[in-house]
This record gives structure tokens, sequence and C-alpha cells, in this order.
């Protein structure tokens, strides 16, 4: 039975993580096609794992507010949908979109070899793996800000806060990003909204502050990101820390990214979870299996 209880949770787990971050390129949402959707670990808005939050009040309780959860990216026939949601959202300074901490940046490279790797270098502070290099830029901050840069062109676009959760949707023109499709690969960042700061984001300092970071350095060569997607099930791919630890002081050298997405399969992996779940089915009836056999077996002795 030990053995039993064993390979069933060793199904449990391999099923976990191949759903973890998955492509649906079939499922429907409330009429919106539901193109990819992955989720986060939570408990990591720690930038590469030695950031503190500001100390002012506003920023209480220290934790949440930066922290992906899960995102996910639908379609209908006028847009395209991006849902990045966190472990806490609060609107602290009472903007519009019923968020204002957050300043969000959705990365898209929808076709190879036109994308630029240093298009967050200033901000963000950080460059993108030239292999995967976006040409879809998307910014989702409060105030009015958010907008969308696809080449030369620039469009404002709409962001708010769904009602009743922590999501935050920002809804982009299909005619300008084009239908999505299964080989696009996303980048998803999350920094702190600040109108003083390069770009809106708010800095990170060696020892923080009232209003700044903490845990980076004064050089201005450290992250100003506060958690990445990187989903832990993409076990070939760099986790959050080790992506946002490859930046270097002596080097003058930036953190260099990958897209959360960028080792999944292409094609849906709903067969496979089937598989799974058959397998799991298989073990669990056997098991049952022997301990009737077994019980059986004690009577009659």
């Amino acid at each position: 039975m030990r053995t039993t209880l064993v390979i069933l949770v060793a199904i449990a787990a391999v099923a976990m993580a191949l759903t973890a971050c998955v492509p649906l390129a079939s499922a429907q949402s409330a009429g919106e096609r539901v193109v990819w959707e992955c989720d986060d670990p939570a408990g990591d808005d720690h930038g590469p794992g030695s950031y503190t939050y500001p100390t002012n009040p506003s920023f209480a309780p220290y934790a949440g507010h930066f922290d992906i959860v899960r995102f996910r990216v639908t379609a209908d026939e006028r847009h395209v949908h991006f849902d990045t949601t966190l472990n806490r959202l609060v609107n602290t300074w009472n903007a519009p979109e019923g968020f204002s901490h957050q300043l969000i940046e959705i990365l898209i490279d929808t076709e190879p070899g036109a994308g630029d790797v240093n298009v967050a270098s200033r901000g963000a502070n950080v460059r993108f793996d030239r292999r995967w290099a976006p040409d879809v830029f998307i910014r989702v901050l409060a105030w009015g800000g958010s907008s969308v840069t696809v080449g030369d062109r620039s469009l404002g676009i709409s962001a708010v806060a769904l009602p009743n959760t922590a999501t935050v949707r920002a809804s982009v023109p299909i005619e300008l990003v084009g239908a999505p499709a299964e080989d696009w690969r996303y980048y998803v960042l999350v920094s702190s909204q600040d109108g003083y700061g390069p770009e809106d984001h708010r800095p990170v300092t060696q020892r923080g502050g009232p209003w700044v970071f903490g845990g980076g350095s004064d050089s201005g060569m450290c992250p100003y990101v506060i958690d990445l997607l990187a989903p832990a099930a993409s076990a070939a791919a760099n986790p959050q820390y080790s992506q946002l630890k490859s930046w270097s002081d002596a080097d003058r050298r930036l953190a260099v990214l990958v897209p959360a997405n960028v080792f999944d399969a292409r094609s849906d992996w709903a067969p496979i979870a089937g598989w799974i779940a058959l397998g799991a089915a298989v073990v669990a009836g056997g098991a049952a299996y022997l301990a009737r056999r077994r019980a059986r077996r004690r009577k009659e002795s």
C-alpha cells in the first residue's frame, strides 16, 4: 500500500506540473477564447530574492501588492485581453482604473527576428533574450497611462481592475496586434508605479527607504522588477530568482530574461493530462482491488 501511495503522489505531482502552464487554444470563457494561461508561485515578490518593500505605511502589509499569481490571455472578435491576477489588489491612492500600486509590463514575441531586446532597459532595468526579442510592448498603469507599442505605432488602451477580483485586465485592439497564435512568447513583469521614477518605475536601492525598495544596488544596474511570470512547473526554464540575479555591477550588465512559456509544448496538453488522470485512476483501482483481496484473506484465515 505504501508503494501504491507513493505512485499516486508522484502521478499527482506530475499532473500539477504539466497543467501549471498550458496553451488552451480551444477553450472558451464567457464568450472569449482562452489562448494561454499560467500560474506563478505566490510569495515571490522579492525580485531576485533579496528585495524588501518600501517602509511607508502605504505599502503595508509589505507583501502581495506586486505578487503575480496567475496570468491569462483571452480573445474575442475585437480585442485581446491580458489578465494579471495579483496576491493583493488595493486602490490605495484611488486611481480611476481601480488599482494604483502596480506597473505591469507585458511583452510579446509574435514574430521571430522583429523585436527589440532593449525595450525595457531604461525603466525596468532588464534586457530580453535575443532568441525571443519582443515586438509588442504593453504598459499597464493607473491614471490613464496604459498603452501598447507595436513597431513605431503606439496607442492608449483600456486597463481596469475587474470587479470583486485581484485581477487587472488590459485590452488591446486585435487589429493592432493580430489574432493570438500558439507560438507567441510572453514576458510579464510587475514593478511599482512611481511617476517620478525612470519610465514610471519605483527604484530599488541597497538600503531601501519609505518610497524605494531595498535589497538591490545603488548603481542603477539592478532590475526594478519585483515579480516576474516564471512558472515553477517549467523545470527547463530559469526560475525568477536566477533570471533577476543575472545582472552585474562590475560588468555593467543588466539582467537578461526569457519568456514564461518558452519551453511549452506547441500543442494542447489536454491529451497528456487525460492520460495522467487515466493512469492515476488505474493505480487507484488496483490499490482498491489489492486492499479487498487482503481483507478477504484475513477473513479466510
